[in-house]
């Protein structure tokens, strides 16, 4: 009988109290309802829209205590009214009349409670007995920043999954790391401060650890001087940070970054930058803040060329992007690449390094390989037939290990782990070293009886550090890049850098003078730069010298005593490096220079037109140390 249809009985007959079924199927006696105090609710705890959890143990089943009471329209407690109890679902769970939960297997039933027409409700959970719990990963580092996601399970008896436990996440200290809980059994852990952190999940009373170590975002420096992990190009820069992370910055009209570039810039004419003359005016894509590129690689070494980067990852395999119209990406085409290439090779190599259009790199044997222009026999390998695949360098001695190989703009050096040192290719000003002009299409032994720990290939010079520390640099001296007090003129032999002090790591831009004049009688060179060298000290001081017309040298800004070069090493310094902060590599690029510090960080100076410095900005030229913006 419905309920309107007991009202009106009710007002036939006289009564004021009738008894009814409810129309719900339910447990327990039939309801009383007084049509005069009717019942305005009927409240169950727990609350409706919360769960209770009933366990099935090993052996029978569990139960758990649901309660209701009915009010009046007053909100009064009514204890003359009976109440019944309904599952949504019997498979699940039962209910009787006593409110009491019996558990029956695994799911989610909806427990009713129900008086004259008012009723509320609340779900039960039912889940296998928990004996265990787990959190994965149990252990995972990440950078500030970064996150990694925590996944909690439970577990029975017979170590089978429970599902659908509820766990609850905390991480401490909370400074050190900040936590989201995505579901009821996942949890977003994102480092914010260097550190460790222990994530606690529980779950059925019962709790598991897991712990996250957060890292700064620091660049990495390579343990040797002829490793490399932060190499300056042609108006770009690459490094690699903490966890093998690799970025690059600054031009990206070929893909030379290997991401996306985040602007386009626009160089304008510095023609009238202290005379230099440059028609480059083209608005060309590019970055003003580290790019992240191959996020599923970990690099252990990175090189920035002329148009072109590459990289080596976590196992020794080489990976390359950028320009390959002369297969400098060394995977046995000619396409360019905006994205990392594997190499097309079984080799893993130690190092890596890119110039003006080829690559070269040394193996874990120390053998070195070359791919790419060969126009000038930069590749070593007695011909002059560019290769999109690595080839062997060959010397004429025969056989012999390698321990670093640079690559210049059209000429490559490397030294063996005797400390001699040998160069190839373009020799136009005395670049091979060997004493006289005149490419050669295989090595050269370097002259002067010299033993080096490493030496570098710039545009139209070389230079090298000796077992002793001392610098020393061969090839032109148009702007004064040998560092030995003169400018002008070519050195085919190594000449002592006037200096007096002792250095740890070496770099020769590959800047060069190579260009034609033009029908005005301007010259104009085939690409930007006019060489410049820079060395690091022993004691974490850069030196720079040669050409300065894009500060370069990182002494500071362009003023009349300043005449855009210098023939002696001039000491980097201000800016944004801290007083406190002194450096720990060296890299020159074409018309830039950059270097990491000892606090971690990277800071470039000299022509900023394309991005290179890293600094977020676009301004023209930075004639001290800029800090280069944290990669993101």
């Amino acid at each position: 009988m419905r309920r309107s249809a007991v009202v009106m009985l009710a007002a036939l007959v006289g009564a004021f109290v009738v008894t009814a079924c409810n129309e719900d199927a339910v447990s327990g006696p039939g309801f009383i309802c007084d049509v005069t105090n009717p019942v305005g609710s009927v409240i169950i705890s727990p609350a409706s829209g919360t769960r209770i959890v009933v366990h099935t143990p090993a052996l029978g089943t569990d139960t758990a205590k649901v309660a209701a009471v009915a009010t009046d329209r007053f909100g009064g407690t009514r204890t003359d009214v009976s109440i019944g109890f309904s599952s949504s679902d019997t498979t699940v769970a039962t209910v009787d009349a006593t409110g009491t939960v019996h558990a029956r297997k695994p799911g989610t039933a909806t427990i009713k409670a129900s008086a004259c027409g008012e009723s509320s409700s609340t779900k039960v959970t039912v889940v296998a007995n928990v004996s265990r719990v787990s959190l994965t990963p149990a252990s995972d580092t990440v950078l500030t920043g970064d996150s990694v996601l925590y996944t909690a399970r439970a577990f029975g008896p017979d170590n089978s999954p429970v599902p659908g436990t509820v766990f609850t996440f905390t991480v401490s200290p909370s400074n050190t790391a900040t936590l989201t809980q995505t579901s009821d059994s996942t949890a977003s852990v994102k480092g914010t401060a260097g550190g460790s952190a222990t994530i606690t999940a529980t779950g059925e009373g019962l709790s598991a650890t897991a712990s996250v170590l957060v890292l700064p975002r620091l660049f990495l420096v390579a343990a040797a001087a002829t490793a490399g992990s932060f190499d300056a190009g042609d108006d770009l820069t690459c490094g690699i940070i903490t966890l093998g992370q690799a970025y690059c910055w600054g031009l990206n009209n070929r893909g030379q970054l290997g991401a996306r570039g985040d602007s386009i810039c626009f160089p304008g004419s510095d023609s009238q930058k202290q005379g230099k003359d440059s028609a480059v005016t083209t608005a060309l894509p590019c970055s003003l803040n580290p790019q992240r590129l191959a996020q599923s690689l970990e690099f252990t070494g990175i090189s920035a060329g002329d148009s072109s980067s590459c990289g080596i990852v976590t196992g020794g395999r080489a990976y390359c992007w950028g320009a390959g119209k002369h297969g400098e990406i060394g995977n046995g085409g000619t396409a360019d690449r905006a994205a990392p290439s594997l190499v097309t090779s079984a080799l893993n190599f130690g190092s890596i390094s890119v110039g003006g259009s080829h690559a070269c790199a040394v193996t874990t044997s120390g053998a070195a390989y070359c791919w790419g222009a060969d126009s000038l026999g930069q590749l070593g390998d007695f011909r002059r037939l560019n290769s999109t695949t690595p080839i062997p360098v060959v010397l004429i001695q025969g056989p012999a290990t390698f321990s670093s190989i640079s690559a210049g703009f059209r000429h490559s050096c490397g030294v063996m782990v005797d400390g001699t040192a040998y160069c190839w290719g373009d020799n136009g000003f005395g670049q091979l070293g060997n004493g006289s002009v005149g490419s050669s299409n295989v090595p050269v032994r370097v002259g002067g009886g010299l033993r080096f720990t490493a030496v570098s290939a710039g545009g139209d010079h070389s230079c090298g550090i000796t077992t002793a520390g001392s610098a020393f640099c061969w090839g032109s001296n148009a702007n004064g890049q040998l560092g030995n007090g003169a400018v002008g003129g070519i050195s085919a032999s190594p000449v002592a850098v006037a200096s007096g002090l002792t250095f740890s790591r070496i770099s020769a831009s590959t800047g060069t003078t190579t260009g034609e004049v033009d029908t005005l009688g301007v010259f104009r060179r085939y690409k930007e730069g006019s060489g410049h060298t820079c060395g690091l000290t022993a004691a974490g001081a850069i030196y720079c010298w040669g050409d300065d017309a894009d500060l370069q040298l990182g002494r500071g800004p362009y003023s009349a005593e300043i005449d855009g070069q210098s023939p002696i090493p001039v000491p980097v310094s201000g800016g944004d490096l801290p007083a406190t902060v002194t450096f720990v590599s060296v890299s020159t690029g074409s018309r830039h220079t950059c270097g990491v510090g000892s606090d971690g960080a990277a800071y470039c100076w000299g022509s900023n037109i394309y991005g290179a410095l890293g600094n977020s900005l676009q301004a023209a030229f930075r004639g001290r140390p800029q800090r280069v913006a944290t990669p993101r």
